[in-house]
């Protein structure tokens, strides 16, 4: 079993943290949060909830806007501005609302840990597809099988050290990536958040410190364990692979179990904001009811007198045939 071998996956986690990282910085909604919304729709209800009302606001806007409002008597004329300029700040409410609710979503996902431990395994996937290029290109076994199987060590013992401080560097940003540590404020939160130093900087020092290891053990032909172990060499390896792959979950793991103590609370909200939009627009809509009651009544005025017209017409030409 080399590294070789599992250059795909190193290959696919490399773009994943890469465009983690650029939708991360260049949009407003973390990735995160937007895997949690688009792929396990969490916050399907609370949507719902708002679709109901921006359809309802876009529905009576029609309605309003559609009165033949010159045709009005005076009192419904000179309300019809008035509701007018209800729906402007109805709508403007809505938007409000809505922003806010999706600042509390936000605010759910506002740790940086994940990009910053995204940037770190940009280069960690690099760095593995560089090791598995040096154990595919040992050309020391063809000649001297005793050269080669030291080589062999140096590289696993390089790759030990690499590893382990990548292992720690990450699962440590696993433990300090929560909400209530965060309002603690404790150094190495704010270390992993990058309020002390930059967090994409730090990740970087971070790599370096694991890089220079990694030759340092090469070069002073340290050695840890026998090559001759596969096993151990296999359980290195795997680790080095899963790495990545366990990051990806248990940040998937984290965002649900973030959405389901935050969607309760966020539906709440938005059906309070259901019932207050009810409330605005039910004089909104007694004025389209009575608009509509006024237009009928206009309607059938019309047709009665169109009737008596035709009756009077048909009476005039009967007479003028008796005569």
């Amino acid at each position: 079993m080399d590294l070789q071998g599992f250059s795909s996956i190193f290959e696919l986690f490399a773009s994943f943290a890469l465009a983690y990282i650029v939708i991360d910085e260049l949009t407003d909604n973390p990735f995160i949060l937007t895997i949690t919304e688009k792929i396990f729709r969490k916050y399907k209800a609370v949507d719902n909830v708002f679709e109901e009302i921006r359809q309802d606001i876009a529905g009576q806007r029609k309605s309003i806007t559609e009165i033949p409002h010159l045709q009005l008597d005076s009192t419904l004329h000179g309300d019809y501005q008035k509701n007018l300029d209800r729906m402007d700040s109805t709508e403007t409410k809505f938007e409000s609302s809505h922003k806010e609710i999706r600042k509390i979503i936000q605010s759910n996902y506002a740790t940086r840990v994940f990009s910053h431990l995204n940037c770190y395994l940009f280069l960690y996937c690099l760095t593995m597809l560089f090791f598995g290029g040096v154990y595919s290109s040992n050309e020391w076994y063809k000649s001297d099988k005793n050269a080669g199987a030291a080589f062999q060590s140096r590289l696993d013992t390089s790759l030990f050290f690499f590893f382990s401080i990548s292992l720690a560097f990450i699962v440590l940003g696993w433990a300090f990536d929560s909400l209530n540590k965060q309002k603690k404020l404790s150094s190495v939160n704010k270390l992993y958040g990058g309020e002390i130093i930059n967090g994409f900087v730090f990740s970087f020092l971070v790599f370096l410190v694991a890089g220079v290891m990694a030759l340092i053990s090469f070069y002073t032909r340290m050695k840890f364990y026998d090559s001759a172990g596969l096993l151990l060499r296999g359980v290195l390896i795997v680790g080095s692979i899963l790495l990545p792959v366990f990051n990806f979950l248990i940040y998937i793991w984290k965002a649900t179990s973030r959405a389901d103590n935050c969607k309760e609370r966020v539906l709440e909200l938005a059906e309070a904001f259901k019932i207050d939009y009810d409330s605005e627009l039910g004089p909104v809509r007694q004025y389209i009811s009575a608009c509509a009651y006024h237009q009928s009544k206009i309607t059938v005025t019309s047709i009665i007198s169109t009737e008596l017209g035709k009756t009077k017409g048909k009476s005039k030409n009967k007479d003028k045939k008796n005569k």
